[in-house]
């Protein structure tokens, strides 16, 4: 079967996936955050109350480290205090989000007001894969990222919350068929993020710079001559936590410093995300199923659209957020910056890891 074949079997088995009906929402967060109190905080018989994603906690159990650790679990919009009058506390439930106390301000916040996108392989995070290619000197391919996001500052506006951040990564590929596993390319990234979140709805813009490098032994095999190539530019997406099963996004982005300068300045993105409930628990940790589905066009390849396809398995935790072991699949535009001309095909299989 070939590359490109196997690619569209995967995602027709992966959309089929994503498709399954989700369960009870709010039902299953109200247990999940009872669990990581008891287990994070020993606060044993909390009463849990979850509104359309707003969790609503005792006064006496919401002190401020419970209230960030719980609004930094997946699916959580926010977290409201419920004083335990008579009649019993769920008659008497505040006001969701936007018409109660807004948190201040927070210097070096942790967690994230806009989500890693699962499946786009230009995501800064630490992950290492092994692809199967359709290129002959790349056909058993090492990729390897080091990257991250980090948060300076949150606050309050914009009608929901909003922060700024510094972001690095260093995308590589290596092949794997030569001796020394010879560097091919490393793309270098830099950004200001911009995030924003209210309720079910994030946003994320970027002001970014990228330069790409090809590998010195690669060079010297004398399979094409480097150049300089680099770019800067602004770039925005939009993400609509549609329950908290799936997700939504979308957005693009254009390039206002290219060189070579014949590069086309336009950017698209979109794409689709399933996280599904816990299958089973290891050391109190909770695996999910997960499929992801991003696709982008570049104006520099005349709009033609690069799919990624990504599914597998999701361990959240504190300290590290996101561990993904996942299957990897693409088709189109090489990601690699010297390679940008050229279309690949893979299939693979990677780690992934979010702080």
């Amino acid at each position: 079967m070939t590359a490109t074949r196997r690619v569209g079997v995967i995602l027709g088995v992966a959309l089929l996936t994503m498709a399954a009906s989700p369960a009870d929402g709010d039902s299953f967060l109200a247990g999940y955050v009872a669990a990581v109190l008891e287990r994070e905080f020993g606060l044993p018989d909390q009463a849990v109350i979850v509104r359309d994603g707003v969790v609503f906690l005792e006064e006496e159990a919401a002190t401020e480290p419970v209230i960030r650790a719980v609004e930094g679990l997946r699916g959580v919009r926010a977290v409201e205090i419920a004083v335990q009058p008579d009649p019993p506390m769920p008659e008497l439930l505040p006001d969701p989000p936007g018409e109660g106390a807004v948190r201040e301000a927070v210097l070096l916040p942790g967690g994230r007001l806009f989500e890693p996108l699962i499946a786009d392989p230009r995501w800064p995070r630490f992950s290492a894969s092994y692809q199967y290619t359709d290129d002959g000197y790349l056909r058993h391919a090492g990729v390897a990222s080091l990257g991250h996001d980090f948060w300076f500052y949150e606050a309050p506006g914009l009608g929901g919350r909003w922060a700024i951040g510094l972001e690095g990564a260093v995308f590589s590929i290596f092949a794997l068929d030569t001796e020394s596993h010879d560097l091919v390319n490393a793309d270098y990234h830099v950004a200001i993020p911009l995030a924003w979140r209210q309720g079910r709805h994030s946003a994320l813009l970027r002001l970014f710079h990228q330069s790409s490098h090809l590998g010195d032994e690669y060079m010297m095999r004398g399979e094409m001559l480097p150049w300089d190539l680099a770019w800067e530019g602004v770039d925005f997406r939009w993400s609509w936590d549609v329950t908290d099963t799936y997700r939504l996004y979308g957005g693009g982005g254009y390039l206002f410093r290219v060189n070579p300068d014949h590069i086309d300045p336009g950017l698209l993105q979109a794409g689709a995300e399933w996280r599904g409930d816990g299958l089973y628990s290891v050391m109190g940790r909770d695996f999910r199923p997960v499929a992801a589905l991003d696709v982008k066009a570049a104006e520099m390849r005349g709009w033609r659209p690069g799919l990624s396809l990504r599914t597998g398995l999701q361990v959240e935790g504190e300290g590290l957020s996101l561990l993904q072991f996942l299957l990897e699949a693409y088709s189109g535009p090489n990601q690699h910056g010297q390679f940008y001309t050229e279309d690949i095909h893979y299939l693979g299989l990677g780690i992934h890891a979010s702080f």
